[in-house]
């Protein structure tokens, strides 16, 4: 597309990239300059999974909550409970 195309050569000339696995890993590790290298940042990925958790348990409740209960069963009249 004409305006992303005209987006990535603005990014380009100031040096910066848009891509999906640069956005992932800015938020997956972060800059130690002691060590000048780069931490896994551990604490984010455990808050992720948690919320990715608390949402998929979140969709099953309101899915679940949609659906007719089941009926209970019918006494027969074979089992002599009335005798």
């Amino acid at each position: 597309m004409p305006a992303q195309l005209k987006l990535a050569f603005y990014d380009a000339a100031q040096g910066r990239s848009r891509s999906f696995m640069n956005a992932v890993q800015r938020l997956c590790y972060a800059y130690d300059p002691q060590g000048r290298t780069y931490v896994l940042q551990i604490n984010r990925l455990i808050l992720g999974a948690t919320g990715l958790l608390a949402l998929g348990f979140v969709v099953f409740l309101v899915r679940s909550k949609r659906r007719p209960a089941a009926e209970p069963p019918k006494p027969s009249e074979e089992n002599g409970s009335d005798a």
